[in-house]
């Protein structure tokens, strides 16, 4: 689309950093890793500025992503947290509340957050579910579709398919 005007960040950010650059943006694309402590105020400066955020998150095999805008709670509020552990804990709960994931799927998550792989296939096929996942989302945003919007929560989970 030559009307896109898409910005990367190879960058270790910060709120400073945050606080400047989200309001000069539509959409914001939250990547930060969940052991960062920016990547809850990027979700706050999103709120505070009224920013669309779209939130990919690892799911061991699977992949999800929150989408939070101006008619969402902030996710403190939502569900009264206290730390970022906490927080963190929530965020995972909430996928697994509002998907029917396979048995497999919740076996390998636990595995995956017990014991965190560095580079493995597991962690690969999870960001490419997350890429996909994104951009439709960023796709139907754009497009005024409707999205599943926080506290419900978009997830794929490639041990619950059969083939026949």
């Amino acid at each position: 689309n030559p009307k896109l005007n898409l910005q990367t960040i190879n960058e270790f950010l910060d709120k400073d950093s945050l606080n400047t650059l989200i309001p000069t943006v539509d959409y914001v694309i939250n990547t930060i890793d969940f052991e960062c402590h920016a990547f809850i105020d990027c979700h706050f400066l999103c709120k505070k500025y009224n920013k669309t955020e779209l939130f990919p998150v690892n799911l061991g095999f699977g992949g999800g992503i929150i989408i939070n805008d101006n008619t969402t709670q902030n996710w403190n509020d939502y569900f009264g947290t206290k730390s970022i552990k906490e927080l963190k804990l929530k965020l995972i709960e909430i996928f697994i509340k509002d998907n029917n994931f396979s048995p497999q799927m919740l076996l390998k998550f636990d595995e995956y957050c017990k014991n965190p792989p560095e580079n493995d296939p597991q962690t690969c096929a999870s960001v490419l579910i997350c890429s996909n996942l994104l951009l439709t989302s960023l796709i139907a945003l754009v497009s005024k579709q409707n999205v599943k919007k926080f506290p419900k929560t978009i997830a794929f989970d490639p041990l619950s398919i059969t083939l026949s």
